[in-house]
C-alpha cells in the first residue's frame, strides 16, 4: 500500500481500479501489465505502428507537393524506420518478455537507438536524433491517443468490476481541458493528476462533474499499473494505491454514510424553499456544462443563476464557433424547461489559453486584461458569443452577465456594445428576447 498526499479539488470519496494516462511529453514510466494483457498491448503497439505510418505517408504526400522531394524524403526516412522489422520486432519481444506495456517499449527502443547515434561522431548523425525523438513523439501519441479513447468505448480488459472498487480512478502527470471534460461519468469515478494547483480547470471540471479528484501529487505515476485497486479521498486530498482490505472497509463505509446522507438531502428537494418566517427564496445553482442542469433540478434549484462558459473555449483545440456557443445554450434552455437561465460571458484571461495567443504576454494576468476587458478588446469573439446567447432567448428566460466590471464605463460600453449585436440580429431577422435582462459581476 502507498499513500500520496496532495492538493484536495473536489470532494467525495472514489474507489476503483486504476488507469493511467501516460504524458508522451516526458519520459515514459515503466508499467508492468499482466500477463492476460500481454498480447492486447503488442495489438496496441502494432495499430500505433500503422497508424503513424499511414499518417507519415500524407504528411510526406503534402510535404512534396508543397515543399519539394527533399523535404519529402525526411518522412519517407520516418516510414522506412518504422516499417524496418529489426527496430519494430525488439519493442514487440520486450513487450512478451518483460510484461511491460507498449508506450514504454517504444520509448526505450527508440531512445536506445538515439543514444546510438549520439555516440556516433558526424552531424549526420547527430541531425538523425531528431528524428528519433519526432518518431517517438508520433507513436506514443497514438497510443496514448488509443489510452484515452478507452474512457469511453467500453470497459478495457481487466479494469471493470472486480474486487478492487466501482469504476475507473485515472491517474496522470496533468490533464488538459478537453481530457478533464471528456472523462466518462458513468466509467470514471475519480482522477488525480501529478501536477495542477486548487484554482486549475481541473478542479473546475471535477467539482462540476462531481467526481473526487486530487492534484498536485507528484511521482503518483511511479511504479503503478492499469487495474491496480486504489482509492481517491478528495475531502483529504490523498490517494491511496493497492490499498489493504482495512483501508478498503475503512474507505467503503465513508462511501455508504456519504450516500445515506445524500438520500437524506434529496428527500428535501421538493420541500418549498420558505424560511421560518414566511419568507421565499428562490434557490437556483451554478453550473460548469449543460449537463449538470438536471442533477441541479433534482436537487430543488429553480433554475441557473450563473452558467460559466469557459469551457467551451478550454475544452477544445480553438475558439468555439457561433453555432457551437449556440448548441450549448439552446440545450440548457430546453433543459430547463421555461426556467431562467444566466449565462455568464466568458470569464478569461488570466489563463493559459489567452496568454498562449498574447503577443506579450502579461506578468500578472490575474490583476491584468481579463474577463469583460478582455471582451471589449477582442470584439469579434465576444460578438459571437453574444449572438449565440441573444439566439437562445428567444427560445426561453435568458439573461446575461458581464463578469469582473471595474468601473461604471466598462459596463456602459459592455451594454453598448450589446445593443450593437441586437442591431444587427434584427437588421437580419433573427428572433431573440428584445428586454434581456443584463447584470454584471463587480470586481
Amino acid at each position: 500500500m502507498r499513500e500520496v498526499k496532495g492538493i484536495a479539488v473536489s470532494p467525495g470519496v472514489a474507489i476503483g481500479r486504476v488507469l493511467v494516462l501516460d504524458d508522451q511529453r516526458r519520459r515514459v514510466a515503466r508499467r508492468v501489465v499482466s500477463a492476460e494483457r500481454v498480447p492486447e498491448e503488442k495489438a496496441r503497439l502494432d495499430r500505433a505502428l500503422k497508424a503513424s505510418i499511414n499518417e507519415l505517408i500524407d504528411v510526406r504526400s503534402k510535404a512534396h507537393a508543397e515543399l519539394g522531394e527533399e523535404a519529402a524524403k525526411i518522412f519517407g526516412f520516418h516510414i522506412g524506420m518504422l516499417s524496418d522489422p529489426s527496430l519494430t520486432r525488439p519493442m514487440a519481444a520486450m513487450i512478451e518478455k518483460e510484461r511491460v506495456a507498449a508506450e514504454f517499449a517504444v520509448q526505450a527502443q527508440l531512445q536506445s537507438l538515439a543514444e546510438r547515434f549520439m555516440g556516433l561522431k558526424g552531424s549526420a548523425f547527430t541531425t538523425k536524433v531528431d528524428d528519433i525523438n519526432d518518431l517517438s513523439m508520433r507513436v506514443l501519441k497514438h497510443l496514448i491517443g488509443e489510452q484515452e479513447s478507452r474512457l469511453a468505448d467500453g470497459a478495457p480488459d481487466g479494469l471493470s468490476g472486480g474486487s478492487g472498487g466501482d469504476g475507473l480512478i485515472v491517474l496522470a502527470r496533468d490533464l488538459t481541458p478537453s481530457q478533464a471534460a471528456g472523462l466518462h461519468k458513468r466509467r470514471v469515478v475519480g482522477f488525480a493528476t501529478e501536477a495542477g494547483g486548487k484554482t486549475g480547470h481541473t478542479g473546475i471540471f471535477a467539482r462540476a462533474m462531481a467526481i473526487p479528484a486530487v492534484v498536485g501529487a507528484g511521482r503518483l505515476t511511479d511504479d503503478v499499473r492499469d487495474g491496480d485497486p486504489a482509492v481517491i479521498d478528495g475531502q483529504a486530498g490523498v490517494v491511496i494505491l493497492n490499498p489493504d482490505e482495512e483501508t478498503l472497509g475503512r474507505y467503503r463505509r465513508i462511501k455508504e454514510r456519504d450516500r445515506l446522507f445524500r438520500i437524506k438531502l434529496e428527500e428535501l428537494a421538493e420541500l418549498p424553499s420558505v424560511t421560518q418566517d414566511g419568507v421565499a427564496i428562490d434557490l437556483q445553482g451554478n453550473i460548469e456544462f449543460p449537463d449538470e442542469i438536471p442533477n441541479l433540478l433534482a436537487a430543488g434549484a429553480s433554475g441557473v443563476g450563473l452558467y460559466r462558459t469557459e469551457y467551451l473555449y478550454l475544452a477544445g483545440d480553438g475558439e468555439p464557433t457561433e453555432e457551437q456557443h449556440f448548441a450549448a445554450y439552446r440545450q440548457c434552455v430546453q433543459t430547463l424547461q421555461g426556467r431562467p437561465l444566466t449565462v455568464r460571458t466568458m470569464d478569461l484571461g488570466a489563463d493559459k489559453y489567452t496568454q498562449e495567443q498574447a503577443d506579450e504576454p502579461e506578468r500578472n494576468p490575474m490583476l491584468g486584461c481579463r474577463s469583460i476587458r478582455y471582451c471589449l478588446m477582442n470584439k469579434p469573439m465576444f460578438k459571437r458569443q453574444l449572438r449565440a446567447i441573444l439566439r437562445a432567448s428567444a427560445l426561453g428566460p435568458v439573461r446575461v452577465m458581464f463578469p469582473l466590471v471595474s468601473t461604471p464605463e466598462e459596463f456602459r460600453r459592455a451594454k453598448f456594445f450589446l445593443r450593437d449585436v441586437m442591431e444587427d440580429l434584427a437588421d437580419e431577422g433573427v428572433a431573440f428576447d428584445r428586454d434581456l435582462q443584463v447584470g454584471m459581476m463587480v470586481e
